[in-house]
């Protein structure tokens, strides 16, 4: 027998009961009987198959995890000492609940999350690149127009005060700009998978995005 993910069926077209050809890496081709079809993939993926069909065309015989259910759910914590007594003798195994196999989880997401904003960073340090050339270029050029306000009157400070503003304008309708795409496109990218089911929106850091833009064109 075999047990598939909804996405799997729903691509094959297969239902309960229903007989598929599979092919394994060892190119042998096996006709199983769908058993099952289930929802969650997280740790399961898309296909579970009995340990001896796995022994019949894989090579590893490795266990990455090991489930566990308790047979008194009244005494969890001697079920936890029971598999932490069994375990001293394998201390490369480490035996976690499932909120303790949820941070687990977390945490990895954690880390790539680490990653994508190490490269948001360098991002934002080539866009604050971006706009010190845009506002070197915008004064440079206009030189001439500049000399000509402070000719006919426009004091010191009332210049400053202009170029300021404007850059300030220009930075934050980029900045705004950029953040209403951003965000369209990450719902747009979450709501296509269907194993995520809820939307944050990071209002925190998008705010602090667009002060250090504010205060970078000051600069």
């Amino acid at each position: 027998d075999l047990l598939i993910h909804e996405d799997s069926a729903r691509d094959l077209g297969v239902h309960v009961g229903d007989t598929l050809q599979v092919t394994f890496v060892d190119q042998s081709t096996e006709t199983m009987r769908v058993a099952a079809i289930y929802k969650d993939a997280s740790i399961l993926g898309n296909w579970v198959i009995s340990l001896d069909m796995w022994d019949a065309h894989f090579a590893a015989t490795t266990d990455q995890f090991v489930t566990a259910v308790a047979r008194d759910k009244t005494d969890l914590p001697g079920a936890q000492a029971a598999i932490d007594d069994v375990l001293k003798a394998h201390p490369d195994v480490k035996a976690q609940n499932q909120a303790e196999f949820k941070k687990t989880i977390e945490g990895r997401v954690n880390s790539i999350l680490v990653v994508v904003n190490v490269m948001l960073g360098f991002s934002l340090f080539i866009a604050l690149l971006g706009i010190y050339n845009t506002l070197r270029l915008s004064i440079y050029e206009r030189t001439r127009e500049l000399g000509l306000l402070r000719a006919v009157g426009m004091a010191r400070g009332q210049m400053r005060a202009m170029i300021r503003w404007e850059a300030i304008i220009v930075a934050l309708i980029g900045a705004v700009v950029g953040l209403v795409l951003g965000v369209f496109l990450g719902v747009v990218s979450v709501s296509a998978i269907p194993e995520f089911n809820a939307t944050v929106i990071p209002w925190g850091s998008m705010i602090v995005f667009l002060v250090v833009a504010g205060i970078f064109v000051i600069l």
